[in-house]
């Protein structure tokens, strides 16, 4: 099992307040509280809470495993070329924990010439045309049919 996966269930079961960890993966399994750079050299601990993320940037620990997959992490490739801005203009476009289901079906249909312009019509979708390719939606859902980031804990 994975060091954070193992620190993180610590925080949910009580046994320890916070994670110490420069592996921002933490919050995907699920960690409240995480520490940053406890043992460099300029003796500055910044301290990140799982509630600033949700209140200030709208991440719950979900968005997080979605905008891991569309990223990439230590457990997947990520779009080829996407960023944190598209990555999150994606998740707003195709919301919900069936977003990326609904993301790779839409990206379907554009390669089979079966979508419209209702469905093809906004920006980012314009955007996604002809710049990723058929491979990466399939290793994307590939890999989010096989297993959720969820299960490593």
């Amino acid at each position: 099992m994975e060091a954070e996966a193992q620190c993180a269930e610590l925080v949910s079961l009580g046994l320890v307040d916070g994670v110490i960890t420069d592996d921002s993966d933490v919050f995907l399994f699920g960690a409240q509280r995480v520490y940053k750079n406890m043992f460099n050299q300029s003796k500055t601990v910044e301290l990140f809470l799982q509630t600033d993320l949700e209140r200030e940037l709208g991440l719950d620990r979900d968005t997080l495993i979605r905008l891991a997959y569309l990223l990439g992490s230590d457990y997947t490739e990520g779009l080829n070329g996407a960023g944190p801005v598209v990555a999150m203009e994606l998740l707003k476009e195709f919301p919900g924990k069936a977003g990326l289901h609904e993301f790779a079906d839409w990206w379907r249909r554009v390669q089979e010439g079966k979508d419209n312009e209702s469905q093809s019509g906004t920006k980012i979708r314009k955007q996604f045309v002809g710049a990723i390719t058929t491979d990466d939606i399939r290793a994307l859902i590939a890999l989010s049919r096989k297993r959720s980031l969820k299960t490593f804990i």
